[in-house]
């Protein structure tokens, strides 16, 4: 229960990101828009986020031993609450450039 709903946390930034980058492209290049995204949450996302944590997990282990890996995951929630921090704030951000970019065209 308790994987399920970090899970549903950690994916409920790909609806606004999808939105943002349609908003921001001419109708012509969205699903272009859109391939890149993906292509570039995926290569990091996946790709690298593992293996920053085995990194993370094969540095720790000559002073913590078997509970590496737990302190690396940590480290990483600790990284992914600044991430989703810098979003709300982008995101703050992006409403005003928005309106002005409406404004402009108006």
């Amino acid at each position: 229960m308790c994987l399920g709903f970090t899970t549903l946390l950690h994916s409920m930034y790909l609806g606004p990101a999808i939105a943002v980058v349609h908003s921001l492209v001419p109708a012509s290049m969205r699903a272009l828009a859109s391939a890149i995204l993906f292509l570039v949450l995926n290569l990091i996302g996946l790709g690298l986020g593992p293996l920053v944590v085995g990194v993370i997990s094969d540095s720790l282990s000559a002073t913590l031993g078997n509970e590496s890996l737990r302190w690396a995951m940590s480290i990483i929630l600790v990284i992914s609450i600044a991430s989703a921090s810098l979003f709300f704030i982008s995101a703050k951000k992006m409403l005003l450039d928005l309106k002005l970019k409406q404004d402009a065209s108006a």
